[in-house]
């Protein structure tokens, strides 16, 4: 049903582009979020669906390593995208949709088949999300869980995949880090400091993130790992050096 979204949403969407697509999304959420408060006021009021947890993954820890088996599958998955024709062309296309639709790539039908993954993905993950929680509402979705998402792709590196895992967790603990500080120096700790906090930390991460390191914590890694691997090896062979003379001829 996911993938039927991308499909219905990314048909009408391909004819738009930068901020004109963004405020296209936008408003769809919160059409979304209306229909399915009517849909659940008149079905099942304000309480919610109930989403039982299967039986074999009641207890957490299970729980736990199910949803991290999926997500080294999903990492896996989308890198195996990234290194096919059709992830190429995605990455030509966010380089230059003109040159690429000169080389002969099928600008619409990539388009179109990004919303189609991106849509499966994500309806995935809020089944996934669903299970966890254990009850689903209209307000279970809000927009900054979007805003969430769209911090950790720029925090991570903007076509990086190993490092989305590094965006995922700055974005998960630094909120958390946060506000049990507040919590420390006198602060008040509960869910909606939490929230307003988190947000606060994506919008300034962003901002960051554009402006100083537009490559994401992907290129600060990889600048790190490319200065100090000459050190490395030169102390590497050092120590080698003065092994071999101390030890016997």
């Amino acid at each position: 049903m996911g993938a039927a979204v991308g499909v219905l949403v990314g048909l009408p969407a391909l004819r738009l582009r930068g901020l004109y697509l963004i405020i296209a999304t936008l408003a769809l959420h919160y059409i979304v979020i209306f229909v399915l408060q009517g849909v659940q006021e008149r079905g099942v009021g304000v309480v919610g669906y109930i989403i039982r947890r299967p039986d074999f993954f009641a207890d957490d820890t299970r729980w736990y390593y199910l949803l991290l088996i999926v997500a080294v599958l999903v990492t896996l998955l989308t890198a195996g995208y990234k290194t096919s024709a059709t992830g190429r062309a995605w990455l030509m296309m966010a380089q230059n949709e003109i040159a690429a639709e000169a080389l002969g790539i099928d600008v619409r039908n990539m388009k179109l088949q990004a919303f189609v993954l991106s849509s499966f993905l994500t309806a995935f993950l809020g089944g996934l999300v669903a299970y966890t929680i254990g009850v689903v509402t209209y307000e279970s979705f809000p927009l900054s869980i979007a805003v969430s998402y769209v911090a950790c792709m720029i925090i991570a590196g903007l076509g990086s995949t190993s490092a989305t895992w590094l965006g995922a967790a700055f974005v998960v603990w630094i909120p958390l880090w946060v506000t049990r500080l507040l919590g420390g120096l006198g602060g008040v700790q509960n869910a909606s400091l939490n929230a307003q906090v988190g947000v606060l930390i994506f919008g300034v991460a962003i901002i960051f993130f554009m402006m100083f390191a537009p490559g994401g914590l992907h290129a600060i890694v990889a600048s790190a790992w490319k200065r100090l691997t000459p050190i490395w090896n030169g102390l590497w062979i050092r120590a080698r050096s003065v092994a071999r003379g101390a030890g016997p001829p």
